[in-house]
């Protein structure tokens, strides 16, 4: 790669990730250990960048020993975005030393091409550069190298299932989950995985008859990476009040309750006469554990008398009373200048995005739509 439109979007992107791991080190919002584990993400990830910039430029040969340093890098990427996910969804969670261990095969393999990378003569040195740059080392090295890139996608999966398990967990609790909205760290993950990708068949093309799309590979990583940095975290860097998080000791399983079908039965009356008569949903920021209060039981209880009698989560019970609401103001209105938003409003709904989607998914139209099918 000589000095062209590749090579410079790469030093503008390591530009921008030593950037963001500065904020993030100097960051006193949020959670510390959130902030320090992302910021050990990017600072690592540019560290790599910078490595990729240097040796496309030749000016290893002159510091060869520098090298192959960061090469174990990647085996301590998908730990820190694992343990990254669960301090920023979890309120109560704390990496332990125990969480240390994920971190074994990165200090092995570390302190490997330490060994490797001061061992040999200065002379060895540059021929295993020049190797490297020719792709001429032994396949078998290569394939252990795509293991490495395997082991971060295994990471990032348990990261994926981290999350999804967490989205369950707050339509479980929560009535309007926009504070608590985890759609950019799913992307995060996500972008991740595709950039994992492209770095696997980056490693993979040199050596195969489809050479000649290396540089195209190559500049789609660096492009994606570019894409990734701009669009998802200097944006979530930005909110820092983004997650709420939930307690991770809270769990909904009702495999133990002793609850009897008479009790779930009078619970439903009760919660029945509450939402009719009090309409508690019509607060945007209502909690299970805050309508559990108002029908006295505990918030375990009620989230199983909704999951069993209307076989709906608590999110999904709660803005089905909102969307009947907003239905109610559209029908009975008066006013043809009361807008969309003021519906949505009053009805106890906080977000667009939301009132469209849930709206519909109930009465089968937009807000918009079924508005002007009243006209």
């Amino acid at each position: 790669m000589e000095l062209n439109f590749a090579s410079a979007l790469l030093a503008i992107v390591v530009f921008q990730l030593f950037l963001i791991a500065f904020f993030l080190f100097s960051n006193r919002k949020g959670k510390r250990q959130s902030n320090f584990l992302l910021g050990t993400f990017f600072l690592m990830v540019g560290i790599s960048m910078l490595d990729m910039w240097l040796s496309v430029h030749g000016l290893y040969i002159h510091y060869a020993r520098f090298a192959f340093l960061d090469d174990g890098f990647i085996l301590a990427l998908g730990p820190v975005i694992l343990l990254y996910t669960r301090t920023i969804m979890y309120d109560d969670y704390s990496v332990s030393r125990s969480s240390l261990a994920h971190f074994i095969p990165f200090l092995i393999i570390t302190a490997y091409f330490v060994l490797v990378s001061f061992t040999p003569s200065p002379e060895e040195q540059k021929q295993m550069i020049e190797d490297v740059q020719n792709f001429k080392l032994p396949p078998i090295l290569n394939l252990v190298g795509i293991s490495f890139y395997i082991h971060s996608l295994v990471y990032l999966f348990l990261s994926f299932r981290e999350v999804r398990s967490y989205s369950d967990r707050i339509r479980e609790e929560y009535s309007s989950t926009d504070r608590m909205n985890i759609e950019w760290l799913d992307f995060t993950i996500k972008s991740l995985g595709v950039l994992i990708l492209l770095a696997i068949i980056n490693a993979i093309i040199p050596y195969s008859s489809s050479r000649a799309f290396g540089p195209l590979v190559t500049l789609a990583f660096i492009g994606f990476l570019f894409y990734f940095a701009n669009r998802v975290i200097l944006k979530g860097l930005m909110q820092p009040n983004l997650f709420n998080g939930i307690s991770s000791i809270n769990s909904q399983k009702y495999s133990s309750s002793s609850l009897t079908n008479e009790e779930r039965a009078s619970y439903k009356d009760k919660l029945s006469t509450r939402m009719k008569t009090d309409k508690p949903y019509l607060d945007p920021d209502l909690t299970i554990n805050q309508l559990a209060e108002t029908i006295e039981v505990s918030a375990r209880t009620l989230s199983q008398v909704i999951n069993q009698s209307y076989q709906k989560s608590f999110f999904d019970f709660i803005n089905t009373y909102r969307v009947e609401e907003a239905k109610k103001l559209f029908d009975s209105s008066q006013d043809e200048k009361m807008t969309i938003q003021e519906v949505m409003y009053q009805s106890g709904f906080n977000s667009k995005s939301s009132f469209n989607t849930f709206f519909k998914k109930v009465t089968g139209m937009t807000p918009s739509e079924y508005k002007n099918s009243l006209k």
